[in-house]
């Protein structure tokens, strides 16, 4: 869907991802930043699946960039990427990602990263939304899903919190107003 933004010179373009809790509580702006949050709940299948439903039956590629915690997430993910033929070493044109990277957090911040990830002396898991790395990405980002364990623990999936995930297009003027007034 096309949307013209009467107040700037440009068009606001959303896509459909063909995942109703995504389109709904957190369109996608084409050519947008998204986020996907929450340790251990999903966002390599939701990546993966956006993939298939977005770039494959478009002809097209997708852009992903990934920061983690441990440098083992974004070699875990290359490594699943690859194993669903998402990512074809021997025959690059089939594949559907352009970039996959990945970097510590900790390295980031120029803090002295922890050999086993996380770092020691926190005493929680890494899925504080108000953690310094999250909550700085948040500013930068179109939209963000975060994924709740409390949603994965009655097998809902994907396990996207209603409250915490948002978009920038969740906008009356971008997607139509019965949209906009369910969310």
């Amino acid at each position: 869907m096309e949307v013209i933004d009467i107040r700037t010179p440009y068009k606001i373009i959303y896509f459909k991802t063909r995942i109703k809790v995504v389109d709904l509580l957190a369109p996608y702006r084409r050519g947008g930043k998204i986020g996907l949050f929450g340790v251990g709940l999903g966002k390599t299948i939701l990546t993966m699946e956006l993939i298939d439903n977005v770039a494959k039956p478009q002809g097209g590629v997708s852009a992903f960039g990934g920061v983690g915690e441990c440098t083992h997430e974004g070699n875990d993910l290359y490594m699943e990427m690859e194993e669903y033929g998402v990512i074809n070493e021997q025959n690059i044109e089939e594949s559907k990602v352009a970039l996959v990277y990945g970097s510590e957090v900790s390295d980031l911040l120029g803090r002295m990263p922890s050999a086993i990830g996380y770092q020691p002396t926190l005493c929680t898991e890494m899925d504080d939304l108000t953690d310094l790395a999250p909550a700085t990405a948040f500013v930068h980002l179109d939209a963000t899903i975060v994924l709740s364990r409390g949603l994965t623990a009655k097998d809902i999936y994907p396990a996207t919190d209603p409250l915490d995930s948002t978009s920038t297009m969740l906008q009356p003027w971008i997607v139509d107003e019965e949209h906009y007034e369910t969310t």
